[in-house]
C-alpha cells in the first residue's frame, strides 16, 4: 500500500540491484521485510512511490529502496551480442572459450532441450533465490531457469580474474560493489555479472 503523501510515478523499466544485499518489502513504507535481492539481480520497476520502487515479478509485487536499484532500460550499448561475449572471452576457461557459441545458443531454450544437447548429466539444484539450476561441473557452466523452465542465464565458472584485458574491461561496468569484487555490465542484449570472489561470470538476456 502506498502512503497517502507519496507521489506515484509510472516507471516501466528494468533495473539492476546495486547494493551487495538489498531488502524487499511488502509495503511501500519499507516496513515489512519479505526477502532479499542481491547485487546484479535484474528487476522490473513498475513505478516509484516516494522513496520506494515497486517491483513486479510475474503476478507478485514488492518494494525496494530507490537507493538499492539503478534503472538500466535503454542504457545498453549497441554492440552485437557476439562482440559482447568476445570481450569477456579472456576470462573464460579454455574449454568454455573453445565452444562458447554452442553454450550461448542454449539461452532461452527449455530444460528438456538443454539436457538433450549437453552430454554431461546435469546436477540439478536450487539457487539462493529459489530458482532451478542445471549445473554442468565438467564443463564449468550452469544454466538458471525461469518459472517456465527456460534458461534465463548462463554462468561460466573458474574464470581468470588476472586475464589480459580485465583492467580495461572493468572500467565499463555500470555498477561496482564497494569491495570491488562484483561488477555489473550492460552490453548489447546482455546484463553481465562478474563475481571475482566466486570466480564466475553470468550472462542474462535483458529486454
Amino acid at each position: 500500500q502506498e502512503p497517502q503523501s507519496a507521489t506515484i510515478e509510472a516507471v516501466g523499466q528494468h533495473g539492476v540491484v546495486i547494493a551487495e544485499e538489498a531488502t524487499i518489502y511488502s509495503d511501500s513504507n519499507l516496513k515489512v521485510d519479505t526477502g532479499k535481492r542481491f547485487f546484479g539481480d535484474t528487476v522490473y520497476v513498475s513505478k516509484r512511490a516516494g522513496d520506494a520502487y515497486e517491483l513486479t515479478e510475474e503476478e507478485d509485487r514488492y518494494y525496494i529502496s530507490v537507493n538499492d536499484v539503478r534503472l538500466v532500460s535503454g542504457e545498453t550499448s549497441e554492440a552485437p551480442d557476439d562482440d559482447v561475449v568476445d570481450r569477456f572471452l579472456p576470462l573464460f576457461p579454455q574449454s568454455v572459450a573453445d565452444s562458447y557459441l554452442y553454450y550461448f545458443s542454449l539461452l532461452q531454450k527449455s530444460e528438456e532441450e538443454i539436457k538433450a544437447k549437453v552430454q554431461e548429466t546435469a546436477v540439478e539444484r536450487t539457487d539462493d533465490s529459489g530458482k532451478a539450476v542445471l549445473d554442468y561441473p565438467y564443463y564449468s557452466i550452469h544454466f538458471t531457469l525461469d518459472g517456465n523452465d527456460v534458461a534465463e542465464s548462463i554462468t561460466i565458472k573458474d574464470i581468470n580474474p588476472s586475464a589480459d584485458g580485465w583492467e580495461e574491461l572493468k572500467a565499463d561496468a555500470a555498477a561496482v560493489t564497494e569491495n570491488q569484487q562484483s561488477y555489473y555490465f550492460l552490453m548489447g542484449n546482455y546484463g553481465v555479472f562478474v563475481d571475482l570472489a566466486k570466480e564466475e561470470v553470468t550472462f542474462t538476456e535483458v529486454e
